[in-house]
């Protein structure tokens, strides 16, 4: 997990909990799990708050090829 993943999510969910985001885009570089199980778990666990309440798109980076 990258040292701001936290920080960032915990301001995505303020954001989306005040009703000033309609959706997410996540462009690309999703998560640095490099094949491990568990970080990709962590990572859902993560942005679980906001992709359950607000549309959450993704697209691939470098990372997810």
């Amino acid at each position: 997990m990258q040292p701001g993943s936290i920080s960032v999510i915990e301001a995505i969910a303020n954001e989306v909990s005040g009703g000033n985001i309609d959706s997410i885009f996540h462009i690309g570089d999703i998560s640095y799990a490099t094949g491990f199980l568990v970080e990709w778990d962590y990572f859902l666990h993560l942005i679980n708050p906001v992709a359950s309440t607000v549309s959450y798109m993704t697209a691939i980076g470098n990372h997810e090829r």
